[in-house]
């Protein structure tokens, strides 16, 4: 059997030695700490962004946490503005009547920095950029770092965390808060596609919304065609029927003068009564007059009304939308309106020479264009000066087809205004006792255009006028061809 080894012998150790092992194990502490103090800090802030809450509250809670966590006086998230400045999407001590203003982003800036090394950026003491050093003068700030804020939809914002002392932050803390930024991008994608969502939620909602209305402007339209065919032969028959009334008057006044001229007391007596009963004839068949030409005027708005309805509940509208020159639709639809001498006159303007291409389908964007125009050209409506012209233009909206149909001297106080695509058939009583009669059509174009992803505003000018603005879609970039080209 072979013996066990011999134990080595203990040997003591030299003080270089010891203090490499302490200054060794002081070091692995130290790492351990400063690990344990960035894991808790990191879980602090993923604790703050998994909470349910709304986008802006929970920024808010992430910016204040870092205040605390960094010692920082001011913490920023900052988004792209007008041209190179960003201004706070939520900020930590920033006074409130600053919040509006932007930081600039231009070449050589720290910020702008940022963005290009997609890392964080430090100035201390007084940056040396003029922009930037007079902006953080403003707030009393030292020293600050910039963080872009990258996902993966690539840069989201720009994380900016200062202090009013000279107290750099540590490369450790800059690493950390590049991961904590990430983690901050991720929270505004997900809201974006929560906006997106509920956009896209809404879009359906108003498609449901037009695919009801379109099953009942069937039915109404029947229901209404039977009883308005009735009123309108009525009418006309009365209206026949007039001249010979009249005739009938003119003759009972010839009679009594006759009657006048006759001897006896009963000849007297029964020209008395013709007198008496002939008396105001002139006004009352001035006044039928008036009434059945107002009837026939309701009963012809009432049977356009009609045809409308039966248009949008026809099965052969094309609903799948496709490649629409503008510019073209809206002639088109100028050809098609009814010749009417009671509404003003319309001219079509073109915004710029750029092709002027929406992504809607040809029978939706008729329907809306028509409806829009009909409402604002209405004679019923209280104009300044009726000889202006209403003015349609054609033209790109933020990048994306648009038309707008301006009356300048339209009169609207703001209930009016609040109420013009109410979906009322009445009408509606303003503060000032006046009335505007609401236009179903208007009400239909406005669901319509809202289902097929369009952005529908109304614009007050003043005391007087109005623009209705309508921004269409564009094509997606696979549909958009030659003709389309790049949209401005």
């Amino acid at each position: 059997m072979t013996p066990p080894p011999p134990e080595p012998e203990a040997r003591s150790l030299g003080p270089e030695e010891v203090r490499r092992l302490q200054a060794a194990h002081a070091a692995a502490v130290k790492a351990l700490e400063a690990a344990v103090r960035d894991t808790t800090r990191l879980t602090r802030l993923l604790t703050i962004l998994s909470q349910g809450a709304p986008i802006a509250v929970l920024l808010d809670r992430v910016l204040s946490t870092l205040s605390e966590l960094f010692a920082s006086d001011v913490v920023a998230l900052l988004r792209p503005g007008d041209g190179e400045e960003f201004t706070p999407l939520a900020a930590i001590g920033i006074p409130e009547d600053r919040l509006h203003l932007g930081l600039s982003g231009a070449p050589g800036t720290p910020l702008a920095a940022s963005l290009l090394a997609r890392g964080p950026v430090q100035a201390e003491d007084r940056p040396a950029h003029p922009a930037t050093a007079a902006e953080l003068d403003q707030l009393g700030v030292q020293t600050a770092v910039w963080l872009p804020v990258v996902g993966d939809d690539g840069v989201a914002a720009v994380l900016l965390l200062a202090r009013c002392r000279s107290a750099p932050y540590a490369a450790s803390d800059l690493d950390l808060l590049g991961a904590m930024a990430y983690r901050i991008a991720v929270v505004l994608e997900r809201g974006r596609a929560e906006l997106q969502l509920r956009e896209a939620l809404e879009r359906l909602l108003q498609t449901e919304k037009l695919a009801l209305a379109g099953k009942l402007s069937g039915s109404m339209a029947h229901e209404l065609n039977n009883p308005l065919a009735c009123v309108r032969s009525n009418i006309d028959q009365l209206h026949r029927h007039l001249p010979a009334i009249a005739g009938t008057y003119r003759a009972a006044s010839r009679a009594a003068r006759v009657l006048e001229r006759l001897p006896g007391a009963e000849a007297a007596e029964v020209a008395q009564g013709l007198r008496t009963s002939l008396a105001g004839g002139d006004e009352l068949l001035g006044e039928v007059e008036e009434i059945l030409a107002d009837s026939l005027d309701a009963a012809r708005r009432i049977g356009q009304l009609v045809s409308s309805l039966l248009r949008l509940s026809s099965a052969e509208r094309q609903v799948d939308p496709e490649r629409q020159d503008l510019r073209a639709a809206v002639a088109e639809c100028l050809a098609d309106l009814p010749a009417d001498t009671g509404r003003p006159a319309l001219v079509h303007e073109a915004g710029d020479g750029a092709p002027c291409i929406a992504w809607i389908a040809p029978s939706d964007l008729k329907a809306a264009l028509t409806g829009i125009l009909r409402l604002v050209l209405s004679p019923g409506l209280r104009r300044t000066d009726p000889s202006r012209t209403v003015v349609i233009r054609t033209e790109h909206h933020q990048g994306r087809p648009a038309f707008s149909v301006t009356d300048p001297v339209l009169v609207l106080d703001a209930e009016e205004l609040r109420a013009i695509f109410d979906p009322r058939l009445e009408e509606v009583d303003t503060p000032r006792g006046r009335t505007v009669r609401l236009s179903l059509m208007a009400t239909l174009s406005y669901q319509l255009l809202r289902g097929c992803g369009a952005d529908v505003s109304t614009v007050a000018l003043g005391a007087q006028g109005l623009t209705v603005r309508v921004v269409l879609p564009s094509p997606p970039a696979g549909e958009r061809g030659e003709a389309g080209g790049s949209l401005p």
